[in-house]
């Protein structure tokens, strides 16, 4: 702060100035945190009188009540905008995430999101909560089946890292629907006793499989490498993370849960803010996006997404390759060089099961239309179409009133949750796996400057790069008295002053 001022304003000020004035903003922003807190309720009633529909809910501490306090607990908000595009023009697929905040307001923020027609980020709901535990996630996914109808989850697909608590959760709230654990989780885990590019080629190889003997193959050949690398993989079920056994209710065979990450990315301003901010500014964030959709349309080429058509036209490039047998019934024969497979245009449906998986038709696929004399673009899925993109945007978000306009006389304040405060500087940035870092390393964003040789000191008791170690959890004891709790320099047994 001193450098900047003097840089800034050409004024020289001292130190204690800089501490004290830094102290005053704390205290500005922490009485900011408390105030948004207590206009929390008033703010989230706008929200409901505004965007009629919306899902909002405010719990307060229930042992917090029997004291006589009101101290806020969770919070959920999903808008009815969310509502009504995700079941109109969505596909049945919603991935959950949790991230923490950054600010002075401290919490886990559960979030839910699916894709649109051209695989954006389709933001579906948000809720605040203080850890992230099965209790606050089963609270989560009960609030998701009923804003979005989701019953059981016989036909929605559910895409998570592995959270905790969450598989308990979902198994409880959500029984029968799909659920699909990120590949690159699974590998960071993996990878801790099992490591090596080729290692890694083959780990996602057998993600990428489509049907089951690919996947066989592709772990046999993982085990030629190394058998106990492969029997360690197959402990995490296949059925979450490998497309061999993917179902193809959702139309995606993604294995990553990417889209979580993009909304980390595409909220990490607002998770410095104090919460009615925060709230306000992804709804804010939110309403632009709904607002622009039309016009994103307009540089389409087609009637189908651009992601869409460039997939399509990867697998018609592949279609080059393929000869095709027709039985005279329903069933072609399709030969890709070594492979073989059998496309049914009925069903819509191919051996190699990229069709059924994407709905998008393979090479396999597209080579039978045209011997059939059928336009492959006809059979594309209607979740890609034009319409169903603007048919998932068509309801908008709703303007809502500034604070003047709430009414904070029929709700009252409440305090914020209390905050534990770990030792150490607070963290804000997410701990990265190793493969991010040497990534990041890689591309040279980040990347750390070339140590300069340093000469070592002559009289040095342990080598010049020998890592030092943490002293934290240990008991200190005072070399005097011998006793825990202080040191030397604050022993009551020594006169400090003679």
């Amino acid at each position: 702060m001193k450098k900047e001022v003097e840089l800034d304003l050409k004024v020289n000020v001292s130190l204690h100035k800089c501490k004290r004035a830094k102290r005053m903003i704390i205290q500005e922003m922490e009485g900011s945190f408390t105030d948004e807190f207590g206009r929390l309720e008033a703010y989230c009633n706008e929200v409901r009188s505004s965007n009629p529909g919306s899902d909002v809910s405010v719990e307060l501490s229930r042992e917090a009540l029997e004291q006589g306090r009101r101290v806020f607990k969770r919070m959920y908000l999903c808008f009815n905008a969310s509502k009504v595009g995700w079941r109109t023009g969505c596909r049945p697929l919603i991935g959950v995430d949790g991230t923490f905040l950054k600010g002075k307001a401290k919490g886990i923020l559960l979030t839910a999101m699916s894709l649109d027609a051209n695989d954006s980020l389709y933001l579906l709901a948000f809720g605040l909560v203080s850890k992230e535990n099965g209790l606050h996630w089963t609270w989560f996914l009960q609030w998701l089946q009923r804003s979005f109808d989701l019953g059981d989850g016989e036909t929605v697909t559910v895409m998570s890292d592995m959270q905790k608590g969450l598989g308990n959760a979902m198994s409880e709230v959500l029984p029968h629907a799909e659920h699909r654990l990120c590949a690159r989780h699974i590998y960071a885990n993996w990878s801790k006793c099992w490591r090596g590019n080729e290692l890694k080629k083959k780990f996602f190889t057998c993600a990428w499989s489509s049907f089951e003997e690919e996947f066989k193959d592709n772990l046999r050949s993982l085990e030629a490498l190394s058998k106990p690398a492969a029997q360690a993989m197959v402990t995490y079920d296949p059925h979450a993370w490998v497309r061999a056994y993917f179902t193809p209710r959702c139309k995606s065979w993604s294995v990553d849960n990417n889209m979580s990450e993009s909304l980390n990315a595409w909220i990490d301003e607002y998770r410095f803010l104090p919460v009615i901010r925060m709230f306000d500014g992804i709804r804010v964030k939110m309403m632009a996006k709904w607002a622009d959709s039309e016009n994103n349309v307009r540089n389409w080429t087609a009637d189908h997404s651009p992601k869409c058509i460039e997939l399509f036209k990867s697998n018609r490039m592949l279609a080059v390759y393929c000869r095709v047998n027709f039985n005279g019934d329903k069933a072609f024969e399709v030969t890709e060089r070594q492979d073989r497979h059998t496309v049914y245009l009925s069903r819509q449906m191919c051996t190699c099961r990229a069709w059924d998986l994407t709905g998008i038709p393979c090479q396999h696929a597209i080579c039978a239309m045209y011997h059939a004399k059928i336009d492959p673009r006809t059979q594309i899925s209607h979740y890609y179409h034009k319409d169903t993109y603007l048919a998932s945007y068509q309801t908008k978000l709703q303007p809502v009133r500034g604070k003047q306009f709430w009414d904070t006389v029929t709700f009252l304040p409440m305090q914020p949750p209390p905050v534990t405060n770990l030792p150490g500087r607070p963290r804000k940035k997410r701990i990265r796996t190793e493969e991010a870092e040497r990534r990041k390393k890689k591309s040279g964003y980040g990347a750390d400057p070339i140590p300069m040789p340093v000469t070592p000191p002559t009289n040095q008791s342990q080598p010049p790069h020998a890592e030092k170690l943490s002293k934290t959890g240990k008991h200190h004891k005072c070399g005097i008295c011998n006793q825990e709790g202080h040191n030397r320099s604050t022993c009551k047994q020594v006169n400090h002053f003679t």
